[in-house]
């Protein structure tokens, strides 16, 4: 039997402060602050707002409870926001890179989740580089490199083999300035056009930036085929945030 709107709201209790067979049982004083309340809560986020809500979220899930709220992928941990994921994910179906290099194995979570979202997009590999990997998943379409995401020997092995091929950039090893910076200058030349260089955590800690934002800065400064994309403000939260690099 199908129910009708009518039999639904007969069906149901009276809740409390709201008399029987008459709706939601709002009186108008509180309907017309509802209102208000409604009207209000669209108005956009101010930057104090949008702050402490990163603040929180970057607590909450990278600090509190030894990162067990951080996201699982086939059950590997991986040490990103659920929201850089959904990120990451539409801009390899959209631009559909032939291959992911990233830099920072960790646990092989975020290698394997590239891996698979190439998979679907009809990519080819990831290059996962790390000096000492927790631990390295297997997959078909990964390609663990042991050693420095800095070494030129590295870099050149990855361009002989990409040969022309569209490659994006995920650069999240070493968070030290001078390491970022030479990241910056070694893979930016393997980037095609069109394609990301993604320098993760760029975020800032008590109103200063965190060390990869300066190197981005940096690099945005002595360079004009890469422009800042700030696709991630649609999230609002993201470790990638300020760290979308488009080569033009």
């Amino acid at each position: 039997m199908v129910r009708t709107q009518t039999q639904v709201f007969q069906s149901h209790s009276p809740l409390p402060g709201e008399a029987s067979g008459t709706g939601v049982g709002l009186c108008p004083k509180q309907m017309e602050n509802g209102l208000r309340e409604g009207k209000a809560s669209m108005e956009p986020l101010t930057q104090a707002e949008k702050d402490d809500m990163r603040v929180k979220y970057y607590k909450h899930v990278h600090i509190y409870n030894k990162g067990r709220n951080e996201p699982r992928w086939r059950g590997i941990h991986l040490l990103k926001f659920p929201t850089d994921l959904i990120l990451y994910a539409e801009k390899i179906f959209e631009l559909k890179p032939d291959y992911i290099v990233e830099a920072g194995t960790a646990y092989g979570g975020s290698a394997m989740f590239f891996a698979d979202m190439l998979t679907l997009s009809g990519g080819k590999k990831v290059f996962s580089i790390d000096v000492n990997p927790k631990e390295t998943p297997p997959h078909p379409m990964v390609e663990y490199i042991i050693g420095s995401s800095t070494d030129m020997g590295i870099v050149a092995k990855v361009r002989d083999e990409v040969k022309n091929d569209k490659v994006m950039v995920v650069l999240d090893s070493n968070h030290s300035t001078r390491h970022v910076r030479n990241e910056l200058r070694r893979w930016n030349h393997v980037v095609t056009p069109g394609q990301y260089m993604v320098v993760e955590d760029c975020y800032t800690r008590a109103i200063v930036p965190y060390k990869p934002f300066v190197a981005v800065e940096w690099f945005l400064g002595r360079v004009n085929n890469f422009k800042l994309d700030p696709v991630e403000e649609r999230f609002l939260v993201a470790v990638t945030r300020h760290g979308w690099l488009r080569k033009i």
